[in-house]
């Protein structure tokens, strides 16, 4: 069944390619073992089954309300659909997610409300706060209101208390179960809540270990680039925090700034731009005719540059790269070890890049939240991605961008990874494997209504989780071998 795959046999011809450096062909090799699903068992379907068991009732009504900043909970209205909405609107919401981390949270506070001040931006900010220890949430609590106190800036905290006061509010227009899914403690529920917050706004969600002052790239352009489905951003590897930022200036924008000037904007209007020099010639047929109007295609995901931790947990998905990545890891052996040894990184575009097909990460994303979008699902790593995936999946004219701008991902993880070898080149992630799914199946869906699409989608991952195992384990394999493929 395997050998029939184009990807397979590519993979296994890599390392005799003459192209292909020499340090790089018996490592390609793992590839070939991070989609192996031999280890699948029942206890993996099961927790898949519970994970995608109430999707589709989720989606059918919760992320349609709205809960306005001076109220605590109100009554949910439909959100209009987005033709109905004014484009390039300013972002009204910084939503930061946090748990268990009040120091790292306090410094992320400091350096957002430096970024407001700085530049006039008057929005709000909500805290959603997910810490098990009841003391990280009393001191991440204090600084909230401390810096509130000493900046004047309206940011609201919500932890466990405000929690469940939404809930109890909720559960007269909610199934218990639902509530209890949205609101699962950790990232994906905090992302959520601000999703419920933030309602037919543009909204920028920032991790707690974002330091929120703006870099840019020395060879930074006024242009912005339609590519697609390669990667144009340019990246760089170090082993010191500290040297990460050596091919970046301080940029004089503010971060809400060039999240402002793509985000909900239409391609069109982006590709007849008289500010930005527009550069065409990689975009893919999608974005070609979304720029001559063809189709309505609109920004819905904005994503800041990251310098710092790369976000991940192990590196082993570098052997999928391709574009310019590629191109950067196979230029030397020391950038190769330097890239598989640490996770210090530097990755940013030089100039606007909208994507149709975008590695979503949420240490600092723009959302326009106008229409009708997934939840974040609680499926541990890579939850982000998900919600991105299933975002295009579900709204075939949502398109990603790119700005030019980066900050720093100041986590307090160790700058090394740990140990020669990676657990994720022999097992899949839940994230990864619903990933496949959907854009295994999204292709053949021709509705593009995005509300039918959305509940179409939970239909099928539900029918997938009602397989028998052995029909389970074929259908995940060949997504994630498909998926892989395409990559």
């Amino acid at each position: 069944m395997f050998k029939q795959l184009p990807f397979v046999n590519k993979v296994a011809s890599f390392e005799t390619d003459v192209n292909a450096p020499s340090f790089l062909r018996p490592d390609i090799k793992n590839a070939v073992a991070f989609v192996s699903f031999s280890r699948a068992s029942t206890r993996i379907k099961r927790r898949v089954s519970r994970l995608i068991g109430v999707f589709s009732r989720l989606t059918s009504g919760l992320h349609s309300s709205r809960i306005p900043a001076d109220q605590p909970v109100h009554r949910p209205r439909i959100l209009p659909t987005p033709a109905s909405h004014p484009r390039n609107r300013p972002i009204t919401t910084i939503g930061v997610t946090t748990a268990d981390r009040p120091q790292l949270l306090e410094r992320c506070l400091w350096s957002l409300t430096r970024q407001l001040e700085k530049h006039g931006a008057r929005v709000r900010v909500i805290v959603v706060d997910a810490s098990k220890d009841a003391r990280n949430e009393s001191l991440a609590r204090t600084a909230a209101a401390s810096i509130r106190r000493a900046t004047g800036l309206p940011i609201a905290f919500i932890g466990r208390n405000e929690k469940l006061t939404m809930r109890q509010a909720l559960s007269s227009l909610c199934e218990d179960s639902l509530l209890e899914f949205a609101f699962h403690p950790g990232a994906s529920g905090n992302r959520n809540i601000i999703l419920l917050f933030a309602s037919g706004e543009n909204v920028l969600f920032v991790d707690d270990d974002i330091v929120c002052d703006v870099w840019r790239p020395r060879s930074f352009r006024r242009a912005i680039t339609l590519g697609g489905h390669v990667e144009l951003r340019d990246i760089a590897f170090y082993r010191r925090r500290d040297d990460v930022c050596e091919r970046l200036l301080r940029a004089r924008i503010g971060l809400l700034n060039p999240h402002e000037t793509v985000l909900g904007r239409t391609v069109r209007s982006l590709a007849t731009s008289k500010d930005l020099v527009v550069d065409s010639r990689r975009a893919c047929p999608h974005l070609r005719g979304a720029a001559q109007g063809v189709r309505p295609a609109h920004i819905r995901m904005t994503l800041t540059g990251i310098a710092g931790d790369a976000g991940v947990t192990y590196p082993d998905r570098f052997l999928f790269c391709k574009g310019t990545w590629k191109k950067v890891l196979s230029g030397s052996r020391r950038t190769f070890d330097t890239a598989f040894r640490s996770r210090e990184i530097c990755k940013v575009a030089n100039r606007y890049v909208i994507m149709h097909e975008v590695s979503c990460m949420g240490g600092c994303l723009g959302l326009a939240n106008t229409s009708i979008a997934p939840p974040f699902l609680p499926v541990g790593r890579n939850e982000d991605g998900l919600f991105g995936a299933t975002l295009c999946a579900m709204d075939v004219d949502a398109m990603g961008c790119h700005i030019p701008y980066a900050v720093v991902h100041g986590s307090a993880r160790s700058p090394q990874y740990h140990g020669g070898r990676f657990p994720s080149t022999a097992e899949t992630r839940l994230a990864d494997l619903l990933i496949s799914l959907v854009a295994s199946w999204s292709p053949t869906l021709r509705d593009g209504e995005p509300t039918r699409r959305l509940k179409r989608l939970g239909e099928r991952l539900q029918h997938i989780a009602a397989l028998p195992k052995l029909d389970f384990v074929r259908v995940t394999s060949l997504a994630t071998l498909r998926t892989r493929e395409r990559e």
